[in-house]
Parts: C-alpha cells; sequence; structure tokens
C-alpha cells in the first residue's frame, strides 16, 4: 500500500490543495508561508502518529482558513492504493469504490451550536460512506521529523523526550522497557542508601533535632521516588564524536552532523514501526541547519531507505 493522493479543503490556507505523491519520496518546493507546513499538519490531523498522541489541530476559532465564513467543513482526503491481495482482502468493507483503491476522508464541521462529538466525522469512499471499521484506520500511521532547527536541545534537553521515544521504538515489546524502568529504579533506591546519602541525612538529623525536640521530635531520611521512563531517559545523553574520538557531549559536535543523528533516531523509530501496513515519514524543513552536501546526503539517504521498504517481508512500502 502507499498512499497516491491528498486533498485538502478549507483547511488553513488550503482552500483545495491536491497533492499527487511519488512511489518513494515527494518533496514540496515553495516560498515561505505558501502552505508546505499546512499540508504537513493535514496529514498529522488525520492521520495516526507511530508514538504519542494525535494533534489536536482541528479548531473552529484558529484552523479555519482565512476569509471563510463558520459554518465551511474542512476535509482532508487521503487516497491509498496498490494494495496487496492480503491488504485488499483486510480492506474490503472500506473499498467501496470501483477503482478498489482506499479513500479515508476526515471532515470537520464548523457550525455554531453543534455538538463536540459531531464536529469529527471519518468516512470512506468517494461517496463519504461512514467508516464500517474506524479502528482500522491505525493501521495506517505517520513518523514525523520536525525543522532541524536544534537537535542538540532536542537530544540533549533535560524533557527526555526523544530518547524516550526512541527507547519505546527499539523495545521488543512493553515488558522489555517495563524491566528498564524496574531495573533503574533498584539502583536508584541503592543510591540512596549510599554512604555519603547517609552523611547527608545524619548532618541534617543532627540540626532538625535541635530545633524540633524541644516541642515535637522529627526524623529525616533520603528515599528514592519511582520514575517513570520519560523522566529516566533525561539523565541520559547521547553523545558523538568524528571515529577515532572518545564520543563527547552534542554540544561539541558540528550542528549539521548532531541534526543528522536526530534524523537516524527518527528513522530508526520508523524502521522499527512495522505493525502497521504503512508508515509515512513527513519530514519539514530538511535544509534547516544543514550544510547543502549534508542535505544531498539525507535527501539520497531517506530515498534509498523508501526504495529499500519496497522490498520488506510484505512487498510493500512501509
Amino acid at each position: 500500500m502507499r498512499l497516491e493522493s491528498l486533498r485538502i479543503k478549507n483547511f488553513r490556507s488550503c482552500y483545495d490543495t491536491t497533492v499527487s505523491f511519488d512511489g518513494h519520496v515527494t518533496l514540496l518546493v515553495g516560498e515561505n508561508d505558501s502552505g508546505k507546513s499546512n499540508i504537513i499538519d493535514a496529514l498529522r490531523s488525520s492521520v495516526a502518529p507511530v508514538i504519542g498522541r494525535l494533534p489536536r489541530w482541528f479548531d473552529i476559532e484558529h484552523d479555519l482558513s482565512r476569509g471563510l465564513p463558520k459554518g465551511t467543513d474542512m476535509e482532508i482526503q487521503r487516497i491509498y492504493g496498490e494494495l496487496t491481495e492480503e491488504e485488499d482482502a483486510f480492506y474490503m468493507p472500506a473499498l467501496v469504490d470501483a477503482h478498489r483503491k482506499l479513500v479515508h476522508t476526515t471532515i470537520y464541521h464548523t457550525a455554531e451550536g453543534l455538538p463536540r462529538r459531531h464536529r469529527l466525522v471519518q468516512t470512506v469512499g468517494e461517496a463519504r460512506i461512514p467508516d464500517p471499521e474506524p479502528e482500522n484506520r491505525d493501521r495506517v500511521a505517520f513518523v514525523y521529523l520536525p525543522p532541524l532547527r536544534d537537535a542538540v536541545s532536542a537530544l540533549g534537553s533535560a524533557d527526555g523526550n526523544r530518547l524516550a521515544d526512541v527507547f519505546q521504538a527499539v523495545a521488543k515489546d512493553k515488558k522489555e522497557i517495563d524491566q528498564f524502568v524496574i531495573t533503574a529504579n533498584r539502583l536508584l533506591r541503592q543510591l540512596a542508601e549510599e554512604h555519603a546519602a547517609l552523611n547527608v541525612v545524619d548532618g541534617i538529623q543532627e540540626h532538625l533535632t535541635s530545633l524540633t525536640q524541644p516541642v515535637r521530635h522529627h526524623v529525616v531520611s533520603i528515599r528514592h521516588q519511582e520514575q517513570k521512563l520519560t523522566t529516566l531517559a533525561r539523565s541520559l545523553r547521547l553523545h558523538m564524536a568524528s571515529q577515532g574520538l572518545t564520543p563527547a557531549d552534542l554540544a561539541e559536535s558540528g550542528l549539521g552532523y548532531a541534526n543528522l543523528l536526530f534524523v537516524a533516531t527518527v528513522v530508526l523509530e520508523l524502521e522499527k514501526a512495522s505493525d502497521y501496513d504503512l508508515v509515512i515519514l513527513l519530514v519539514e524543513e530538511p535544509e534547516a541547519h544543514l550544510h547543502p552536501q549534508l542535505q544531498s546526503v539525507l535527501l539520497s539517504y531517506l530515498d534509498e531507505q523508501a526504495r529499500r521498504s519496497l522490498t520488506g517481508p510484505s512487498g510493500q512500502p512501509e
């Protein structure tokens, strides 16, 4: 299966925009504020992400196309073709058109007074039939590579989200992540029992006793607070260096190569997403902070990965 075309109506600056996709890599080229990001966001708002939750892009106040009145519906239609025999059989209830292509349309109604639960509608086919098996829509997903402006911050910052995403993508199953979290928390609990930590407790206790014993005596201790994966990832950092040198903090690497390292984490996430019939890689502003030579390396690599996906076990792009 592959995404053949995308039609967007009344979504932000896309009043009636159709994009046809190449079988491997499609490039969108245009001036600033010409709507390229809106095309990316249209896919991100109507297709499930491999990791995380669907962004809440639809809003009658902010997403309505400029100049159009309330009550104007937004529509995002995706047409998928080249289904395998297995996919044709699996999606049979949704293949309602003579061309036997999978047509998914997301419609957002903006009429005033309409209950929230009735605003977002998912249909199949050119005739916009209610989706008989909406859960199968999540078998098509996307991986998003944001503009590469500060990969050093994204990979080395204290939020830990990017590295945590990679952990989840690479893990064989949830049990592997659970075991990692259990082991990390056990080791952290041991730190609270180290001699240096106990010395801190004794020092604090001495002064606390002097302050509280005349009234109501209190005691103090240091204990480990159980951490989740994202919190644990905050204490880990990716290091990198030229071959033959000792890997160091990313701040010591060139920004372009730090950006390529970030790309590698996203492509790894894409490669490990094997539980889908189709995974779409969305790359926004690949040229940001990349030397022209590295831009060429990146685009050639993405094209190579797209072509390799055609020879996967299922025989379709992934």
